[in-house]
């Protein structure tokens, strides 16, 4: 009797050490999504547990009754246990920055040169459908007209073949190109001003500026971009007869290139437009058409290139200035800016490509300034449209 009840104890003593032997192999084993609190009892890992990149986080599911209250949250059998290891959350370091596809409508530079000291360009985008328009960005050139304070900076006027300014800027519109003077060493270098203020300079950036006190002062001027090209010119001290171009973003020694005079380039295509006798280019239509604007009337033609021809397409050419013409984005109509030749009002204009039924639109930012010219001179405001995006 005695042996069996012995026998009875060891039994029960021996199963319950194998039942302890099997929880804590559970417990030594590495955390897995499928052995995660799907009976809603967390599992602790011991200290002695390495954690390893393959460890993953539990598995949750977002239940169907979730509402926007609770932001989709599982029920609490499901959730994260309290003792997970895994990586923790990180926040968004992501910046939002201006992008060309982010500018979108129809483009407007305001030149202020009311200050002979000061000009500005302030740059706004127009929704054509619904008038409202926005600020993009803003640059201010100190001393303009001033040649003997030390440092100019000016902007790239006198070399451009869009009168609209539109090749002044770069494609997202954080940049426009300027050119700053050193009268105290005679060094002229080409760059670009950002919306803050500062110049970044090309010349310097490509080593072509003089390497000595003997040698000529670097004459570089300023042109403009084309696409992600910033373009700048050589003047011998006679005439400006070299173009050359760089990637704006890999300004280094050596890697700009001589534009060829030939090529549809900013400032370069003389060989193309030196017959047009003061008509400037605004925008394209296609390869061979193109909208141009007289800068001594203020008067809008399409012209074909391959024929050097003008044709009038615009409204009231007769009483108005008009001037600054774009194509929209699917090439059915035009914006333009125009003035009646007896008034001051500003006023933007939407019309078919044959000049049909305009339509007026005055954007918030217009000040009444006659215009003289299509280009920006001293003690005015001018407004260009500089493209339609």
């Amino acid at each position: 009797m005695k042996k069996r009840i012995i026998v009875t104890i060891l039994a029960w003593i021996i199963g319950t050490a194998m039942l302890v032997g099997c929880g804590n192999g559970n417990d030594a084993s590495v955390l897995t999504p499928e052995a995660s609190n799907s009976s809603g009892t967390n599992v602790a890992i011991p200290e002695e547990t390495p954690v390893t990149a393959a460890t993953e986080a539990p598995k949750m599911t977002v239940p169907e009754s979730a509402t926007d209250d609770d932001f989709g949250r599982p029920p609490e059998d499901e959730c994260i246990p309290d003792d997970w290891m895994g990586e923790e959350p990180t926040e968004s370091t992501e910046v939002t920055t201006i992008t060309p596809g982010e500018v979108e409508g129809i483009i407007v530079a305001q030149v202020d040169w009311r200050d002979l000291l000061l000009m500005s360009y302030t740059i706004f985008t127009v929704d054509p459908e619904t008038n409202i328009s926005q600020e993009i960005n803003r640059f201010s050139f100190p001393n303009v007209t001033k040649y003997d304070t030390g440092i100019n900076i000016r902007p790239a006027m006198g070399f451009n073949r869009f009168a609209n300014l539109y090749d002044y800027f770069s494609n997202d519109y954080t940049k426009v190109a300027a050119t700053k003077t050193d009268t105290s060493t005679g060094e002229i270098h080409a760059g670009w001003l950002d919306s803050v203020g500062n110049f970044y300079d090309v010349t310097e950036a490509l080593n072509e500026q003089a390497q000595s006190d003997f040698d000529a002062p670097a004459q570089y001027y300023a042109v403009g971009f084309q696409d992600d090209i910033f373009i700048y010119v050589y003047h011998d001290g006679r005439q400006f007869d070299q173009y050359y171009g760089v990637a704006v973003d890999n300004v280094v020694p050596g890697a700009s290139w001589q534009i060829d005079s030939s090529d549809k380039m900013i400032g370069a295509d003389y060989d193309t437009w030196h017959w047009m006798n003061h008509y400037l280019l605004t925008d394209w239509l296609d390869d061979d058409h193109a909208l141009v604007v007289d800068d001594r009337q203020e008067k809008c033609r399409i012209v074909t290139i391959s024929t050097q021809t003008f044709e009038e397409y615009l409204p009231g050419e007769s009483t108005h200035h008009n001037w600054s013409a774009v194509v929209s984005p699917n090439g059915d109509r035009v914006a333009f800016m125009s003035q009646p030749n007896a008034g001051t009002d500003i006023n933007m204009y939407i019309a078919s490509i044959s000049g049909d039924n305009p339509t007026k639109f005055t954007p918030d930012f217009f000040i009444a300034q006659p215009p003289t010219t299509a280009l920006p001179s001293s003690g005015a405001i001018y407004y260009y449209i500089l493209e339609w995006r």
